[in-house]
């Protein structure tokens, strides 16, 4: 499995025989050399992000949509901007950046080494509120009818992303990922009444409901809130007896979230189980 996994990753990016020849050589040299599988995948995709990225500066045609994705599944900022090409029907190229051993190639794209990160022909960008904004207005298929988020403070883009570091302690005391790192009862207590607020502020409300929605079924405001809601809602269920969120996790943001479920872009970058898994054992090293 592991072999036709690898074998199934050395298929060139471009039709170019110059990608085949470097891709087939690294991958049967990795092989001759007795590395095992799985440490052959991992230098094959290094090497492969670094042909991808050069290309994208050096030879990628003027005008061009190509979008090169640096992200990684464990990351709800990734996650926003990965809802949102999904959303536009962006083309992209996706590249997991490991986390924990991130690669010196990559400091060279994002001076400051986190992700998400969305490369063009013209220009890198950072922070997944701007690309998310970004792709809402100049994508094949915009994210909201019209325009109407700005990035004056009043937009209720900026509000949302200012409540939910407000709610959920983002950038401070990281009060979702505290709590998927200890699952202790009380991160969990603190977890769920930062979710309470949102529901107050933005379900119950109907601030969120009312947002316009593309044409796939999501608001600019859905793709900005669902990766942290949907972790916590999630973390919440894996705390509670009988793995029950409904007990704890406000009504209204279930219903939320359930109502989601079945776009296509939601489906497409879920969160599974052991993605948060993953998480846990990641945020460990940290809190």
């Amino acid at each position: 499995g592991r072999m036709h996994f690898v074998a199934t990753l050395a298929q060139p990016t471009t039709e170019t025989g110059r990608s085949r020849r470097l891709f087939s050589s690294l991958l049967r040299n990795n092989l001759k050399k007795g590395r095992r599988p799985s440490s052959a995948c991992a230098h094959f995709m290094d090497r492969r992000a670094q042909f991808i990225a050069s290309a994208a500066a050096s030879s990628e045609p003027a005008g061009s949509s190509k979008v090169i994705f640096y992200t990684n599944r464990l990351c709800p900022y990734a996650h926003r901007v990965w809802l949102a090409l999904e959303t536009t029907s962006t083309p992209y190229e996706m590249i997991e950046v490991d986390l924990a051993n991130k690669p010196d190639w990559f400091y060279k794209i994002s001076s400051s080494g986190m992700v998400p990160c969305i490369q063009t022909s013209s220009r890198v960008l950072s922070d997944s509120v701007p690309i998310c904004l970004s792709l809402a207005t100049t994508s094949p298929l915009p994210l909201a009818p019209t325009p109407t988020h700005n990035q004056s403070r009043d937009s209720p883009l900026d509000a949302l992303s200012r409540d939910l570091s407000r709610h959920l302690n983002l950038h401070m005391d990281d009060q979702l990922f505290r709590a998927v790192a200890r699952r202790s009862p009380s991160s969990l207590s603190s977890l769920l009444s930062g979710l309470n607020g949102f529901a107050s502020d933005w379900v119950d409300s109907g601030r969120l409901a009312s947002a316009p929605k593309g044409p796939a079924g999501l608001s600019l405001l859905d793709v900005v809130a669902y990766p942290f809601i949907r972790r916590a809602i999630m973390h919440v269920t894996s705390m509670t007896p009988s793995g029950r969120s409904r007990d704890a996790v406000p009504f209204s943001v279930e219903e939320w979230g359930r109502s989601l479920e079945d776009v296509p872009a939601i489906r497409a970058t879920e969160v599974t189980q052991a993605d948060m898994e993953s998480l846990h054992r990641h945020l460990q090293k940290y809190y």
